[in-house]
């Protein structure tokens, strides 16, 4: 059997998401002193609230992100995103970009080796 791994954080308020984009804010909506003037004596509710751009936490990009007609996030199997097979490119890390240099060897899940063309 094998074994998925929840690469999920906690978030936080303010936290760095992205360079550029704003980080999460974290707040009560309704506090449960001023729910007290909706409510019936005695009755208190905590309603928070998050506001946060769609990029924040794991992120997968959704064909919907790209495409107006395409599928979103609710709308993709989880066997078609876990545990898949994928290509591993290592670029420089400290580059500011990469060129088409370094997709001309591919290096597949098992470490065989083939070119692209």
């Amino acid at each position: 059997m094998k074994k998925l791994i929840d690469l999920s954080h906690t978030v936080e308020h303010g936290m760095l998401t992205y360079k550029g984009l704003p980080g999460p804010i974290i707040c009560d909506f309704l506090s449960r002193e001023a729910s007290k003037a909706h409510y019936a004596e005695g009755t208190t509710f905590h309603i928070g609230r998050i506001d946060m751009v769609a990029n924040t936490g794991t992120y997968l990009d959704a064909p919907f992100h790209r495409y107006a007609e395409g599928k979103d996030l609710s709308e993709l199997a989880l066997e078609a995103i876990a545990d898949v097979e994928g290509v591993v490119y290592r670029a420089d890390a400290t580059a500011r970009a990469i060129g088409p240099e370094l997709l001309t060897q591919r290096h597949g899940p098992s470490g065989q080796s083939s070119s692209l063309e």
